[in-house]
C-alpha cells in the first residue's frame, strides 16, 4: 500500500487523475497496466538511449532547438 501511495503521489495531470479512480486498493501490476492502456507502451532505457545517440539535429532547427529536444531525450532516461 505504501508502494502504491508513492507511485500515485508521482503523478501529474492526467496520470494522477487516473490512479484517483483506481483507487487505494490498486495493485501495482493493475496500475501499470491501465498506463499502459492509456499511454501505450513504455520504452526501455535501451532504447531512449539509441534515440539519444541517432539524434541529428534536423535541417531547420536551430542548435537551441536541438539541445532541448536532446534534453527531453536525456529526461526519460532518468
Amino acid at each position: 500500500m505504501v508502494v502504491v501511495q508513492a507511485i500515485s503521489n508521482a503523478f501529474k495531470g492526467q496520470a494522477n487523475r487516473i490512479m484517483l479512480h483506481l483507487g487505494s486498493n490498486a495493485s501495482v501490476d493493475i496500475i501499470e497496466m491501465k498506463l499502459k492502456d492509456e499511454f501505450g507502451n513504455i520504452a526501455s532505457r535501451a532504447i531512449i538511449l539509441s534515440h539519444l545517440f541517432l539524434a541529428e539535429q534536423k535541417e531547420a532547427e536551430s542548435i537551441v532547438e536541438w539541445g532541448l529536444r536532446l534534453e527531453e531525450i536525456i529526461l526519460q532516461v532518468r
